[in-house]
């Protein structure tokens, strides 16, 4: 895919051959990875074109000049690549043929001590050198959960995989907690012999083997994982940390139907609340988002999990909750933490827009001025005025919220800016309506 993007950016510099500018470009890559900078000054550039390629200083100012129309960008300092990722790339395709004292030559701050400003390159380059491959999965396997798992046997996947695992064992770690290691990106590597592993590992009496079999088995969605993790969160004898494994787990395995019991174990007193709300909502269905809402809320965080599902939750259903819990308790439209979780689903409001859409709106700016307050125009009735400026053409909105609501001729403060509210989503229908109900009104107190 890189690789694919990087000619299409030189092809739309035909001016230079290709191969040259390739050749330029992988060069400057490997000098930037070499001096561990993301940016090089053009004299710089210049030096290692010529060096590299045997050519002049004009034809150096030529390429370079070419590159900068494709794939290079000046910067303040001199130049660098458009992505970082393409000077990765193009670092480790240079590297694809040699052995692998070379690389340790340039990669290595010592024999057996890679320079971590490498990484990136490496996990493109074992994917192109089968050499490196083998060396990087014996010793250093965690080097390689960026690369492409298509590019490992079923052996390599299972050295990484054991090698990471046997590691962690030894220095009695979680994988929860570590930097060095993507729970996702190890559970890619995960083969059918390591699972079985991992399976058994379910019943160790050792929680750190216990607990990293539980966030695995569960990123991989088996029902193993589920069944082990359940009493353990719900179990407040045990430690926090596999207790919080257990949360990873539930929160990739469990549905919407653990909800209630999930709920039903919640205290209030539990020292790792937080990580059981945000289990909770990661697994959150649309008929729930009232009760999760409240719940998330409730806590003093944001909660990882429910955020990013949240924006999955992208139905009719899902608004259809949202505006009626909005209309039930409008004073969360001054939350900012609320935006993060329902912003996402208010933006379906142009996709799912009809009369009960509209309806459930009005009834939410008629509970603002029931209620007596002046929503932030930074919160979610930011969010809700612009989808609906979008979607209602007619000012469907406006109307309803003007025919529903009694009219005064002095209204209070905060039905005055309500109105405002609405008036920035009136349109012409919605005047022309209002010119007839006034007309209808006069004539009314003329006949009466």
């Amino acid at each position: 895919m890189v690789s694919a993007m990087i000619d299409r950016l030189i092809q739309s510099r035909p001016h230079i051959n290709a191969h040259r500018q390739r050749r330029a470009l992988c060069m400057l890559a490997v000098g930037l990875e070499v001096y561990s900078r993301n940016e090089m000054t053009e004299e710089e550039a210049l030096k290692v074109i010529r060096a590299s390629m045997r050519i002049s200083e004009q034809d150096s100012r030529e390429l370079l000049d070419e590159l900068y129309g494709s794939i290079l960008r000046r910067t303040g300092n001199g130049l660098a690549f458009q992505m970082r990722s393409y000077g990765e790339y193009l670092a480790a395709e240079e590297l694809e043929r040699e052995d692998l004292n070379r690389v340790r030559e340039l990669a290595f701050f010592d024999h057996n001590t890679p320079n971590d400003s490498w990484m990136n390159a490496i996990s493109y380059l074992v994917e192109l050198n089968p050499a490196v491959r083998k060396f990087f999965v014996r010793k250093f396997p965690s080097w390689v959960l960026q690369s492409s798992p298509a590019a490992f046997s079923e052996t390599e996947k299972t050295g990484v995989a054991t090698g990471i695992l046997e590691e962690f064992r030894r220095e009695r770690q979680y994988l929860r907690i570590d930097p060095r290691v993507r729970i996702r990106y190890l559970a890619r590597f995960i083969t059918p012999e390591v699972e079985a592993e991992l399976k058994r590992d379910l019943a160790s009496a050792d929680e750190v083997l216990c607990g990293n079999a539980l966030v695995l088995l569960g990123v991989l969605k088996r029902p193993e994982a589920l069944a082990v993790g359940l009493p353990i969160a719900k179990d407040r004898a045990r430690g926090p940390a596999i207790r919080q494994c257990a949360m990873i787990a539930l929160a990739n395995v469990a549905t919407p139907t653990h909800i209630p019991e999930l709920v039903g174990a919640l205290t209030a007193d539990d020292p790792i609340r937080n990580n059981f709300v945000d289990a909770i909502g990661a697994i959150t269905d649309a008929a729930h988002l009232p009760q999760v809402l409240d719940l998330v809320l409730g806590q003093d965080a944001m909660l990882g999990a429910t955020y990013y599902h949240c924006r999955e939750l992208r139905s009719r259903e899902a608004l259809v909750e949202v505006l009626r819990y909005l209309a039930h308790r409008p004073q969360e439209l001054n939350s900012v933490r609320i935006d993060g979780y329902i912003e996402p689903i208010l933006q379906t409001i142009p996709e799912f827009f009809d009369a009960e859409i509209a309806s459930l709106c009005v009834d939410i700016l008629r509970a603002i001025a029931a209620q007596h307050f002046y929503a932030d125009r930074d919160g979610p009735l930011r969010i809700l005025l612009n989808e609906l400026r979008e979607a209602d053409a007619h000012g469907e909105v406006a109307r309803l919220f003007f025919e529903r609501e009694p009219q005064s001729p002095h209204p209070e403060g905060s039905l005055f800016f309500t109105f405002r509210f609405v008036a920035s989503i009136a349109k012409v229908e919605t005047a022309e309506w209002l010119i007839r109900a006034d007309a209808t009104r006069s004539e009314e107190r003329r006949v009466g």
